[in-house]
Protein backbone atom coordinates (compact mmCIF):
# COMPACT_ATOMS: atom_id res chain seq x y z
CA UNK A 1 0.00 0.00 0.00
CA UNK A 2 1.32 3.33 -0.23
CA UNK A 3 1.89 3.91 3.44
CA UNK A 4 4.71 1.10 3.34
CA UNK A 5 6.01 2.44 0.41
CA UNK A 6 7.44 5.26 1.78
CA UNK A 7 8.99 3.30 4.21
CA UNK A 8 12.48 2.52 3.41
CA UNK A 9 13.65 -1.05 2.98
CA UNK A 10 16.33 -1.04 6.46
CA UNK A 11 12.83 -0.17 8.62
CA UNK A 12 10.67 -3.27 6.34
CA UNK A 13 14.46 -5.47 7.22
CA UNK A 14 14.04 -4.39 10.95
CA UNK A 15 10.21 -5.06 11.87
CA UNK A 16 10.98 -8.30 10.77
CA UNK A 17 13.95 -8.79 12.67
CA UNK A 18 13.77 -11.13 15.27
CA UNK A 19 15.77 -8.36 17.76
CA UNK A 20 13.10 -6.06 16.61
CA UNK A 21 9.76 -8.12 17.60
CA UNK A 22 11.83 -9.67 20.75
CA UNK A 23 12.80 -6.47 22.45
CA UNK A 24 9.11 -4.96 22.02
CA UNK A 25 7.76 -8.26 23.63
CA UNK A 26 10.39 -7.50 26.21
CA UNK A 27 8.99 -4.14 27.01
CA UNK A 28 5.40 -5.51 26.82
CA UNK A 29 6.24 -8.32 29.61
CA UNK A 30 8.08 -4.89 31.54
CA UNK A 31 4.51 -3.06 31.32
CA UNK A 32 2.66 -6.05 31.85
CA UNK A 33 2.14 -5.65 35.49
CA UNK A 34 -0.68 -8.46 36.13
CA UNK A 35 1.55 -11.02 33.81
CA UNK A 36 -2.23 -11.63 31.94
CA UNK A 37 -0.51 -11.17 28.45
CA UNK A 38 -2.53 -8.06 27.91
CA UNK A 39 -2.02 -4.70 28.62
CA UNK A 40 -4.62 -2.27 29.82
CA UNK A 41 -4.83 1.10 29.60
CA UNK A 42 -3.19 2.30 32.89
CA UNK A 43 -0.47 -0.21 31.72
CA UNK A 44 0.31 2.12 28.79
CA UNK A 45 0.64 5.32 31.20
CA UNK A 46 4.48 4.59 31.58
CA UNK A 47 5.15 4.13 27.99
CA UNK A 48 3.26 7.05 27.35
CA UNK A 49 5.30 9.00 30.48
CA UNK A 50 8.27 7.89 28.55
CA UNK A 51 7.61 8.85 24.85
CA UNK A 52 5.96 12.02 25.86
CA UNK A 53 8.83 13.08 28.44
CA UNK A 54 6.27 13.89 30.85
CA UNK A 55 5.62 13.59 34.62
CA UNK A 56 3.38 10.65 35.12
CA UNK A 57 0.92 13.05 36.96
CA UNK A 58 0.40 14.53 33.12
CA UNK A 59 -0.98 11.56 31.24
CA UNK A 60 -4.10 11.03 31.85
CA UNK A 61 -5.82 7.78 31.68
CA UNK A 62 -7.93 9.39 28.92
CA UNK A 63 -4.72 9.54 26.70
CA UNK A 64 -4.21 5.73 27.35
CA UNK A 65 -7.83 4.91 26.53
CA UNK A 66 -7.07 6.92 23.26
CA UNK A 67 -4.09 4.87 22.86
CA UNK A 68 -5.74 1.98 23.20
CA UNK A 69 -8.69 2.90 21.18
CA UNK A 70 -6.09 3.47 17.77
CA UNK A 71 -4.33 0.06 18.38
CA UNK A 72 -7.29 -2.48 19.89
CA UNK A 73 -7.24 -4.23 16.58
CA UNK A 74 -9.70 -6.81 17.99
CA UNK A 75 -12.15 -4.29 20.20
CA UNK A 76 -11.09 -6.07 23.19
CA UNK A 77 -10.35 -3.00 25.29
CA UNK A 78 -6.63 -3.75 25.87
CA UNK A 79 -3.37 -4.50 23.86
CA UNK A 80 -2.39 -7.50 22.94
CA UNK A 81 1.61 -8.78 22.63
CA UNK A 82 0.53 -8.54 18.72
CA UNK A 83 -0.74 -5.40 19.25
CA UNK A 84 2.19 -3.97 20.74
CA UNK A 85 4.27 -4.64 18.31
CA UNK A 86 2.03 -2.84 15.75
CA UNK A 87 2.26 -0.45 18.26
CA UNK A 88 6.51 -0.31 18.12
CA UNK A 89 6.54 -0.22 14.51
CA UNK A 90 4.07 2.81 14.57
CA UNK A 91 6.41 4.34 17.29
CA UNK A 92 9.83 3.77 15.51
CA UNK A 93 8.30 5.23 12.10
CA UNK A 94 7.03 8.31 13.82
CA UNK A 95 10.71 8.64 15.56
CA UNK A 96 12.45 8.23 12.29
CA UNK A 97 9.66 11.11 10.66
CA UNK A 98 10.54 13.36 13.57
CA UNK A 99 14.55 12.78 12.83
CA UNK A 100 14.15 12.80 8.86
CA UNK A 101 12.55 16.26 9.58
CA UNK A 102 14.98 17.25 11.78
CA UNK A 103 17.43 16.42 9.42
CA UNK A 104 19.04 13.51 11.09
CA UNK A 105 18.62 10.41 9.50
Amino acid sequence: DKMTDQIPQWIKDKFSSPEFIRHGLMEFDRLDRTKNGKLTPGELSPLLVELCRANAAAVTIDQCLHLVAVFDLDNDGVISRDEYVKLCKFLFVMKWLESKQNGVE
